[in-house]
């Protein structure tokens, strides 16, 4: 039981770190192979449709000028354009901040705190474009991201477009999160390809007026849960490498792993909203959600079911020597936290910080503690 409970462990790790993403290629090879592969509408051909783009804020006095001009450069016609700004009561002067814009394309709305999926409710109900565009306040656009993004919804299977979110940090925790982030974003692009991509990026990413619903009270994963709407819906997801923003990473390990903490509990909550998702009659979907979702949060079960399973084990050569590459593995993580400086040992301590805000996450959802409210992380520019 012992051995099946190991190699069950480490099968579960393979597949959703190494042999899914190994999948999404072969489809793809065939699916070029075989000529079926959809190609995107030129952007050329596509009505200029109305947008609304909707950023949540609380205490972002900061940056919240930065985003509003940042919008207003956009290669888009102003008068198909709005910018929807949701105060949501804050205790700076974000609000202030943006009235004294000079930009007559933006909307303020003002509410007492009550968490981002509330404000989201609120303004989606206020935006007035056929395409929502939902972003961060911290979260700068590159000047063509909206019609990158704009050119998939010509067709009309698509209903939802996630941007390429590119993170950037001078320290080594924002490093090792971008590394992994760029691991990330290679999965989504085959995903795209089949339609499927599984999950937004907050920072970045449209859907049509249509298809939004309202957010459940209290939800955090509000990019995972109206993106994957959508795909429940019939529709499309879609990813645009050419659809860029850019955003800070976290400065340190302590606030990535407080805001991944945060993610995970949000994460499974949203997992139940589109539960529907995960039957195999669905098809790739399920597969996709199952392979890249579901098996990746289980990554801290499965990776204490293999620790302890070899280690019991370890008086036969072949887990004395998997009990030996774990316990190495864990060892150069931490050699990271104490300082020292080893190859690859930044990536290590990501991994096993990720994994450990999954758990902690998980753990905080099945006690009910996943409250509304947040804070924008800590960033040493403004």
């Amino acid at each position: 039981m012992l051995e099946f409970i190991f190699w069950l462990s480490v099968l579960g790790l393979a597949h959703t770190y190494i042999f899914y993403p190994l999948s999404l290629i072969l489809l793809d090879a065939i699916a070029q192979r075989r000529r079926t592969l959809r190609r995107t509408a030129p952007t050329s051909s596509l009505p200029t449709l109305s947008v609304s783009v909707i950023v949540s804020a609380h205490n972002e006095a900061r940056c919240i000028a930065s985003k509003i001009r940042n919008t207003a450069s956009l290669d888009y016609p102003r008068d198909r354009l709005e910018l929807l700004i949701g105060d949501d009561g804050s205790t700076d002067e974000t609000g202030k901040v943006a009235q004294q814009v000079d930009a007559d394309f933006v909307r303020l709305i003002r509410a007492p705190r009550g968490g981002k999926a509330a404000m989201l409710n609120r303004l989606a109900a206020e935006a007035r474009g056929e395409i929502f565009v939902f972003t961060d306040a911290n979260t700068l656009l590159e000047s063509d991201a909206l019609q990158q993004l704009l050119s998939h919804f010509a067709e009309p299977r698509v209903g939802c477009v996630c941007g390429h979110l590119v993170l950037a940090s001078a320290r080594e925790a924002g490093q090792s999160e971008g590394a992994y982030w760029r691991y990330e974003t290679r999965i989504k692009e085959y995903e795209s390809r089949r339609g499927v991509v599984l999950g937004a990026a907050g920072g970045l990413y449209a859907i049509r007026k249509r298809l939004f619903r309202p957010l459940p009270a209290g939800m955090i994963a509000d990019d995972f849960v109206v993106s994957m709407r959508a795909a429940l819906a019939g529709y499309e997801v879609r990813y645009e490498r050419a659809a860029v923003a850019h955003e800070e990473a976290a400065d340190d390990y302590a606030s990535e792993f407080r805001r991944r903490v945060r993610i995970a509990a949000g994460n499974w909550r949203g997992l139940h909203v589109v539960r529907a998702l995960l039957a195999p009659s669905v098809g790739f979907v399920a597969y996709a959600l199952w392979s890249h979702k579901v098996l990746r949060w289980f990554g801290p079960a499965l990776l204490s079911a293999a620790l302890v399973s070899s280690a019991v084990l370890a008086g036969s050569p072949v887990y004395a020597v998997a009990l030996a590459a774990q316990l190495s593995f864990y060892a150069v993580a931490l050699l990271n936290v104490l300082g020292v400086r080893v190859p690859g040992a930044g990536l290590a301590r990501h991994f096993v910080a990720m994994n450990a805000a999954l758990a902690l996450g998980a753990w905080k959802y099945l006690r009910g503690d996943t409250a509304p409210i947040w804070a924008p992380t800590a960033r040493t520019s403004g």
